[in-house]
């Protein structure tokens, strides 16, 4: 259970039982999907979620609201210093709107300013938050360099995301449908025909994709051009420093924030192919803040599309079909600003920003070979069924050619599912922290029985005999 999962209000939503046509659909009820939605909201359009509005990556968010954002701002200055700047702009104006919807729909969602800072835990790494303040400072960021000269510090924002998305389906409630899971898409002369899970079917003229890996793609799209990364977060009981953020800018990746009276912190980063122990990167994030066991209030896992260039893809995929995702573990921020991309692109007008978040330039780099490595790993490190960490709680039977993984709950009972993913047949690695089945390939998660939680899967796992 994450932090935010508590501030969920009892708003729900129907699922689509008849058929529908409308001029724009959204896919996806994450901050990305409210946020287009809320800027559509006047036209003819819906939005679809598979499970509940504001459940999946969003939920799972830290929720810090800075330009600081680990060493993003110099991997984009070696390509040029026009993408830095147009990237640092895009963030900026992202929390513009925010502002103004929160004020404008007078949002109860715990929006501050607190100080954020950049540190570098390694005199080596210090040059690296050096030449990112100069490039603030050049484009009229106050900037302060912090006492012991190991980091910087600017003022920005955070707050609680589920309060701010309770916020928002106020606002767009009759425009939502939970429940409902997209399985297919096709494109009929002037419009798209979508298929939902319970065969029902929605024309729409134009359809925005906002969910975090959107498998009714092109195959190759996602799968060859990015990898996924996952990070553990834990909150603990008390708040050592509040009203403050920060994050370092060498590895391995450092975060906290405060929350009312809680610590968050967020550690343990690593693709999703290369480290499946959870109990293990549970530990390290403990070990990394010197955390006590009794001091935690919860903790979770959350995943990322990392793109090869470290930008989104915001854009047209082709006529009349919009994505936004691969937010590099920046997904606020990056989320709302699609909304502004998008919108433009849909109303022919010109937006300082798609140049740089155009999904079409995919093809101007290589990522593919990193990406079937990686999976290839994923694929051959699930064949060995049983690792030591999982102890007697987790284990896998072969039943009539079947891979069934097994978990033994605290009350001795058994929870069978078939532990290969539907998607692309990665085999399933059990998350001890979050207690769901997790697909390492493309981040496809199930409950404990089988249930599709998230990701590019269409079907659940679960098993009967």
């Amino acid at each position: 259970m994450t932090l935010w999962e508590k501030y969920i209000d009892n708003l729900r939503f129907p699922s689509l039982d008849n058929n529908i046509d409308v001029d724009i659909l959204i896919i996806g009820g994450g901050i990305a999907g409210l946020s287009n939605l809320y800027v559509q909201k006047d036209k003819n359009s819906l939005l679809v979620e598979a499970n509940r509005v504001g459940m999946g990556v969003t939920m799972a968010s830290t929720a810090k609201l800075t330009i600081l954002q680990e060493d993003i701002l110099l991997k984009l200055l070696k390509n040029s210093f026009y993408i830095a700047k147009t990237y640092l702009n895009s963030q900026l104006e992202a929390l513009n709107m925010l502002k103004k919807i929160i004020n404008k729909e007078n949002i109860e969602c715990d929006f501050e300013e607190v100080d954020s800072l950049l540190i570098s835990r390694n005199q080596k790494e210090i040059k690296k938050v050096e030449i990112i303040k100069k490039f603030l400072k050049i484009n009229n960021i106050l900037v302060t360099d912090l006492n012991n000269k190991r980091g910087i510090k600017i003022k920005a924002y955070q707050f609680n995301p589920l309060k701010y998305l309770n916020g928002l389906k106020k606002e767009l409630k009759d425009k939502i449908y939970e429940q409902t899971k997209v399985i297919n898409m096709k494109k009929n002369k002037d419009y798209y025909i979508v298929t939902t899970s319970n065969q029902k079917i929605i024309k729409a003229k134009k359809v925005i994709i906002t969910c975090q890996y959107p498998f009714f793609l092109k195959p190759l799209f996602l799968p060859l051009n990015t990898t996924i990364q996952k990070s553990t977060i834990i909150v603990t009981k008390k708040c050592p420093n509040k009203k403050l953020n920060y994050i370092t800018v060498d590895k391995p990746t450092l975060s906290y924030r405060s929350y009312n009276n809680y610590g968050i912190y967020l550690s343990g980063v690593h693709p999703t192919w290369k480290s499946n122990n959870e109990i293990k990167n549970y530990e390290k994030v403990k070990k990394a803040f010197n955390i006590l066991e009794e001091d935690i209030l919860c903790s979770w896992t959350n995943t990322d599309i990392i793109s090869g260039d470290n930008l989104p893809f915001i854009g047209v995929i082709k006529n009349n079909m919009y994505i936004a995702t691969a937010f590099n573990t920046w997904g606020i921020l990056n989320g709302i600003i699609s909304s502004k991309i998008i919108d433009d692109l849909i109303n022919n007008k010109e937006n300082p920003y798609l140049n740089i978040f155009n999904p079409q330039r995919i093809k101007k780099y290589q990522k593919s070979i990193n990406s079937i490595f990686s999976n290839l790993i994923s694929f051959l490190k699930g064949i060995k069924k049983n690792k030591k960490w999982y102890s007697k709680k987790v284990f896998w039977e072969n039943v009539k050619g079947k891979r069934i993984g097994i978990y033994v709950d605290e009350e001795g009972k058994e929870h069978k599912v078939k532990a290969i993913c539907p998607h692309l047949k990665c085999p399933l690695e059990f998350n001890l922290v979050d207690k769901t089945w997790d697909c390492p390939c493309h981040s496809s998660r199930f409950t404990i029985d089988g249930k599709w939680l998230k990701g590019p899967s269409k079907k659940d796992i679960s098993y009967k005999k």
